[in-house]
C-alpha cells in the first residue's frame, strides 16, 4: 500500500548510526531544496555508484539491481485475483489446449497431453483492477510478473507436471512441477536450466509462488524456495506478456490464483515515453531515491541526490490514522 498525505510515520533514527542504508529500504530525509521539509522515498542508489534506469529496471554499475524477495513483494502491484474477480461474467483466461472447467473460484483442467490456459488481460504499468469497463492508457507492457496459486493434482496414466509460463516471446521461463514422481524442472527459452527433486503426491495440495522479476526466476512451494535461476541479459519492454497455467499428462484444480507485476521505473518523472535513461554518477556523499508512484513522483530524477547529512532514518510503521496502520516495507 502507498503512503498518503497526512500519514504519521515512525522513523528508526538509530539504525543508520549502527549500519549504512541499504538499497530498496524506505527512508525519511530532509528535502535537499528545503531542509525544513521531510520527504519519504525508496532508496535505490548508494554513494559512488553509477545508476541507470533502462526499460523499467534499475542498473547499478552496469549490472541489473535485482530485488530481494521482500523488496519484490513490497513493490509488487496486483493485476488480478481469482477470488476477487466478481465483476466479469467470464474469467479472463483463454483455453489453449485440453479440457477445462473455468468456474470462478476453482479452475479444473487436464489432458492426456497438455492442457493450458493463458491470461488474456493486458499487463502494463497502468492496470485497471477489478473493473472490466476500465480502459487502459498507453502503458508499457510489464513482463516482470509473479503468480501465486494453490494446486491439487494427480498424474494421468504416467508421471506428469503442473505447468506455469511467465515472460514474453524474447525472454520466458517455464516451470514444470512434478506430479506423481516426476522431477520438477525449470526452462528458460525452452532450455532446461534447473531441476528440483520436489514433486506433488497423489493427494497433495500445495501453495505455489512463481516469479520472473529482474531476470531472476524463483519458485517457492509452501513457503520454501526450491528453485532460483538468474539470467544475464538486458530485457527490453516487450510487445506482449505471457502468463500461462496448466497441466501435462496430469489433471487437477487451481485455486486462489493471483497475478502481480513489478514496478516499472521511468528515467524521467515528467515523461512516460523515453525508456532508456542516461547513466547518473552519484557522489561519494549522496544517495539516489525514487518514489513508488514512479509516474508522478517528485524524487531524485527531478532534484538530484540526497546528501548523507540529510538522511534521518528508515521508515517502518504508519501509526496514524489508526485504520491505515501498516508496516512499511
Amino acid at each position: 500500500r502507498s503512503n498518503h498525505w497526512g500519514d504519521m510515520i515512525l522513523v528508526n533514527k538509530l539504525v543508520y548510526v549502527l549500519r549504512h542504508p541499504r538499497r530498496w529500504e524506505v527512508v525519511v530525509f530532509k528535502w535537499p531544496r528545503d531542509t525544513s521539509k521531510n520527504y519519504i522515498k525508496r532508496l535505490v542508489g548508494l554513494p559512488g555508484e553509477r545508476l541507470q534506469i533502462w526499460h523499467g529496471d534499475v542498473y547499478v554499475n552496469g549490472k541489473l539491481a535485482r530485488k530481494p524477495r521482500w523488496a519484490r513483494w513490497a513493490l509488487a502491484r496486483r493485476v488480478w485475483a481469482q477470488n476477487r474477480d466478481s465483476l466479469r461474467e467470464k474469467p479472463p483466461w483463454q483455453v489453449l489446449s485440453g479440457d477445462w472447467d473455468l468456474r470462478k473460484n476453482a479452475y479444473r483442467g487436464g489432458g492426456d497431453n497438455d492442457a493450458l490456459i493463458s491470461f488474456n488481460l493486458p499487463i502494463t504499468d497502468f492496470t485497471p483492477y477489478d473493473d472490466p469497463e476500465a480502459e487502459s492508457d498507453d502503458g508499457n507492457p510489464v513482463a516482470d510478473t509473479t503468480i501465486t496459486f494453490k494446486v491439487k493434482a494427480r498424474e494421468r496414466g504416467r508421471a506428469g507436471w503442473v505447468v506455469a509460463v511467465l515472460g514474453d516471446p524474447q525472454h520466458h521461463v517455464e516451470l514444470r512441477l512434478g506430479v506423481g514422481g516426476a522431477t520438477t524442472r525449470l526452462y528458460y527459452n525452452g532450455m532446461l536450466v534447473a531441476t528440483s527433486p520436489f514433486h506433488i503426491g497423489a493427494d497433495g495440495s500445495h501453495s505455489i509462488e512463481f516469479s520472473f522479476v529482474d531476470m531472476r526466476a524463483e519458485v517457492w512451494v509452501d513457503g520454501k524456495r526450491i528453485l532460483r535461476y538468474d539470467i544475464n541479459a538486458r530485457h527490453q519492454t516487450p510487445d506482449e506478456v505471457w502468463v500461462r497455467l496448466g497441466f501435462e499428462h496430469a489433471e487437477g484444480t487451481l485455486t486462489d490464483i493471483s497475478i502481480y507485476r513489478d514496478i516499472f521505473y521511468y528515467p524521467d518523472a515528467r515523461s512516460t515515453t523515453g525508456l532508456e535513461g542516461e547513466e547518473v554518477k552519484i557522489s561519494k556523499d549522496g544517495f539516489w531515491v525514487l518514489g513508488d508512484n514512479t509516474r508522478s513522483s517528485q524524487d531524485s530524477r527531478v532534484w538530484g541526490e540526497v546528501p548523507t547529512d540529510n538522511m534521518m532514518g528508515r521508515a517502518f510503521v504508519v501509526f496514524w490514522p489508526p485504520w491505515r496502520w501498516q508496516v512499511i516495507k
